[in-house]
């Protein structure tokens, strides 16, 4: 049997009244410290979501508590936009803005479905808005909006009617274009002094309602770079035709087309320039130069060069000159894929040693690349294929290239015996090559006819698949053929080109703008039968 403590042993100490409030106290902070991690457990930072199918799904609008075209609003309204599903945060902070711009401040809140725009000192009397919500606004998923949302608004007794529409050619499967309106000032301030925004959808067509009936401009870029503003470093453009417009009320407007220029409006300009191997300068550029630079006489020691390539951004020039200790290279200006002309410029190079002693060769698409290029126009080759063996000479297209024409299907061997290349001291006298080659059986060919009604004398198709591509041109308006097209599906596509220069031009903003010759489709996924001729007739759908 327990005997009892006397009553007040303990409780009157100082030393277990200490103690017992250090026990209490440590309890509750334990208690409290349990219920912060529950607490803070359902009220996380926002986060995607975990587990389950991935989303891919865009967010979508589903309310606004004011009617969209609604007048004589409150200049104190504030506007809610509710949506789908949650979104992020920082994106409804980039994605979103009033036009007029400097039309007044306002002010942006965001509580997960909902988007709130608020006057900061009120709406202007008599004013129209348009609030733009665009693309940039995601859900947590990062997925974006499915074009952007325009909603407008006036302080005042009306709204404008003026409403413009239509389509970009041209995008890629993921890319938006943002157009800019803007008044007819010269296009490059129109990019800092536009008047109105709005995005395409994903099928690449843009609408925007209640605009002032007014003459404007329409630029447009694809924003690579996620700035929202054009980066002439980066961002593809987007060209109309034509440039200048008067938007007109909404049963008067027609649609607009528009199509994407890929490449930048920035001078070429030279980055290095050095000689890979005897005979071979290589000149780089800061873009990709037009083929036709290949025409212009580029001096090495004063001598014209013997031939030149253009691959992209580098420029290759081939010359006969006996081991110089140094090259001058004296380069004209020379035009990019856009028009755009660099600078004509001179310089000196040195000549490396050359220590190789072995030939490389590469074999592609029925030609034979030899590196260095030996010094011959033609070469003699040996060819042993599965059933025979044949004496051939390869014309050489340019030093070191030489074209293979067999017909196919063929495989075998070419063999060939190479003299040492210039300037290379410890080369062998002779060097003995062993090619493997081959080539499948060309596709089945077919033919085409195509009568389009309401055609004119400038119009061009352009039939097009995967590997292939072809421009027709008519004789007769309206009436178009084409033989020997490879068997299988193809697309038809048409231009008007004004020029007559055979080919659709991209367009141009120098020196002046120049509208773009826009290839919009005409028929999709036909096919062409080989040994067949397929007759079309078709009509070109109207705006």
């Amino acid at each position: 049997m327990h005997e009892a403590a006397e009553p007040g042993l303990f409780s009157e100490s100082p030393v277990a009244d200490a103690l017992s409030r250090i026990r209490n106290s440590a309890l509750l902070i334990s208690s409290l410290f349990f219920v912060c991690i529950l607490f803070a457990s359902g009220c996380a930072v926002q986060r995607a979501p975990g587990g389950g199918p991935e989303d891919k799904t865009s967010p979508v609008m589903q309310a606004v508590n004011v009617s969209a075209g609604s007048v004589n609003v409150d200049r104190r309204q504030v506007f809610e936009f509710s949506f789908s599903e949650a979104l992020d945060e920082v994106s409804v902070k980039r994605g979103v803005r009033v036009f007029p711009l400097n039309s007044g401040d306002y002010s942006v809140k965001y509580s997960r479905r909902t988007i709130t725009v608020s006057p900061v000192q009120g709406w202007r009397d008599n004013q129209a808005y348009m609030i733009l919500i665009d693309n940039a606004v995601t859900d947590l998923r990062r997925n974006p909006l499915d074009g952007s949302i325009s909603y407008s608004f006036s302080t005042g007794p009306t709204l404008p009617q003026g409403r413009v529409s239509g389509q970009v050619y041209g995008l890629g499967s993921k890319e938006a274009g943002t157009l800019l309106i803007g008044p007819q000032i010269p296009v490059d301030s129109l990019f800092s002094n536009y008047s109105y925004v709005l995005q395409t959808d994903g099928e690449g067509r843009f609408s925007m309602s209640y605009l002032p009936e007014i003459p404007v401009r329409i630029i447009g870029f694809v924003d690579l770079d996620k700035s929202r503003s054009y980066d002439p470093h980066r961002d593809h453009l987007i060209l109309p035709d034509p440039l200048d417009i008067r938007i007109e009320s909404d049963t008067a407007a027609a649609a607009l087309d528009m199509q994407v220029l890929r490449g930048n409006f920035l001078t070429p300009l030279l980055l290095s320039a050095k000689s890979t191997e005897p005979g071979l300068i290589e000149l780089k550029f800061s873009k990709a130069l037009h083929p036709s630079s290949e025409k212009e006489t580029v001096l090495v020691n004063g001598l014209p060069a013997k031939s030149t390539a253009v691959e992209n951004e580098f420029l290759y020039l081939y010359h006969e000159l006996p081991c110089p200790d140094s090259l001058s290279i004296d380069i004209p200006s020379l035009s990019d894929t856009l028009g755009l002309m660099s600078a004509d410029s001179t310089l000196r190079i040195r000549t490396p040693e050359y220590r190789d002693t072995l030939y490389s060769t590469v074999w592609k698409d029925g030609l034979l690349s030899i590196h260095p290029a030996p010094p011959l126009d033609s070469l003699p080759v040996l060819y042993h294929g599965e059933r025979d063996s044949l004496l051939l000479t390869l014309n050489a297209l340019r030093p070191g290239l030489f074209a293979v024409k067999l017909p196919p299907p063929y495989r075998g061997q070419l063999k060939a015996v190479l003299p040492p290349p210039p300037c290379v001291p410890d080369f062998p006298d002779s060097t003995e090559i062993s090619v493997n080659i081959r080539a499948t059986e060309a596709a089945g060919t077919g033919s085409l006819i195509v009568r389009l009604s309401d055609s004119d004398s400038s119009r061009c198709l352009l039939i097009s698949s995967r590997n292939y591509r072809r421009i027709l041109h008519s004789d007769n308006p309206g009436l178009f053929r084409s033989d020997s097209i490879p068997e299988g599906k193809h697309s038809l596509f048409h231009f008007l080109d004004r020029n007559g220069n055979g080919h659709p031009d991209p367009g141009t903003l120098v020196p002046s703008y120049q509208a773009p010759e826009i290839i919009r489709p005409l028929l999709e996924n036909f096919e062409i039968r080989a040994n067949w001729e397929t007759e079309l007739d078709l009509r070109i759908e109207k705006n």
